[in-house]
């Protein structure tokens, strides 16, 4: 979409506006990437797989992220039939279902005004079949305080104004479509000893057209190192979505009116709960 191409550009052209002179002293490119993988089989076989990447380039006063997520479930059941002569099987059928799918990406620049103060800009994408969210591309931009910054903890919020784009699975009349919104956010770190970390991430947007349609996004999660590039990670995520879209259920064929799709209102409440190998390169 022409709007989509719009946000990513001029995202682009914030960032490098926004880039710091060859004066300011560079830190360099760090990685961290997630991995999570379940295989079960027999009667039912089942994969799950999550990925995540958050990759920084930092300078002495700024940086620029890009983090990256994808999450899919599939379970495949076989199923037998028989159809023919007494106990004679067909040949069973394998039925694959899509349990789960969800993907992200997102791209900041953040720059200090002081120590403690500072401003940011940026973009992401996103996809939430199972919530009902086929694309949804947010734009925005504001400042930031920071708290704390130190070995042990490391707290800060942020407040800016956002523009939202979003296209439901099944679009109807309640669809949010685009918006103008605010959003404020934090992120903490508690590093309790060498080895263990927990992080909180939080997340609230509100559509300024309609109040009412606000979503959350909070992760919690603790993190335990193995060695300097390997550790073990527990994690929830929990996503709220006050205004949530809609799905159509087919109903039994009604005579002389044929199939029915009537609109369901999907839950509020998504959790993700998962375990994870984390790289740091």
């Amino acid at each position: 979409m022409l709007f989509h191409r719009l946000v990513m550009i001029a995202a682009l052209a914030l960032v490098i506006i926004g880039m710091p002179a060859h004066a300011e002293d560079e830190t360099g490119w760090s990685s961290t990437a997630e991995l999570g993988l379940v295989i079960t089989g027999g009667n039912s076989d089942t994969q799950t797989l999550s990925f995540k990447d958050e990759t920084t380039r930092a300078w002495e006063r700024s940086s620029l992220r890009f983090r990256a997520g994808a999450i899919r479930a599939e379970t495949t059941t076989t199923i037998q039939t028989a159809s023919g002569d007494p106990g004679v099987l067909d040949p069973p059928i394998d039925f694959t279902e899509t349990n789960a799918e969800a993907y992200y990406f997102e791209g900041r620049y953040d720059k200090k005004i002081t120590d403690r103060f500072f401003w940011f800009a940026g973009a992401g994408w996103d996809q939430n079949v199972p919530a009902g969210i086929d694309s949804r591309v947010t734009a925005f931009g504001g400042v930031g305080n920071i708290w704390r910054d130190d070995d042990k903890v490391k707290f800060r919020t942020d407040y800016a104004l956002s523009y939202t784009d979003q296209e439901d699975v099944f679009t109807t009349a309640a669809s949010v479509g685009s918006y103008a919104g605010l959003r404020a956010s934090w992120t903490y770190r508690h590093q309790f000893n060498d080895s263990t970390q927990y992080l909180n991430d939080f997340i609230v947007d509100m559509n300024l057209d309609e109040t009412d349609a606000w979503r959350g996004d909070m992760i919690n999660a603790v993190a335990v190192a193995l060695s300097s590039r390997l550790a073990l990670k527990v994690s929830l995520q929990t996503l709220y979505n006050n205004a949530p879209p809609v799905d159509l259920i087919t109903v039994v064929p009604v005579p002389t009116v044929g199939p029915l799709a009537i609109p369901l209102e999907l839950d509020e409440l998504d959790t993700i709960f998962s375990t994870s190998l984390v790289i740091n390169f």
